[in-house]
């Protein structure tokens, strides 16, 4: 029994890095994907209609650091909805909190501020 007990450690260990931790990415400014490369110099002043119009090939957040971050399908869709409240004409900005993937975010709640 003891000779298999370093062998679950190291198993349990494996399993736990493997697993993302969440983070919060706060005043992360909603852009659609399609758009994102023009809208990096200034995110704020990217128009909700364009994002709206274009969010059938993804949303995304820039973070406060200038990076672009997807939102994977659950997060869009709940943009999508912060987006058409929203009173703003541009420059919508969230609160996310999810896995980061690479380039995107499993969203696990987005709010609006």
């Amino acid at each position: 029994m003891l000779r298999f007990r370093p062998f679950a450690v190291l198993l349990a260990l494996a399993l736990f890095a493997s697993m993302g931790f969440a983070e919060t990415w706060n005043h992360a400014t909603i852009v659609d994907a399609a758009c994102a490369a023009k809208a990096k110099a200034d995110p704020a002043a990217h128009p909700v209609s364009c994002a709206l119009q274009c969010s059938s090939k993804g949303l995304g957040v820039f973070t406060a650091d200038g990076q672009f971050l997807k939102l994977d399908r659950n997060g869009t869709r709940e943009a999508i909805a912060i987006l058409r409240h929203s009173a703003k004409k541009s420059g919508v900005q969230v609160t996310v909190r999810g896995v980061r993937h690479g380039d995107t975010i499993e969203v696990t709640s987005i709010a609006a501020l």
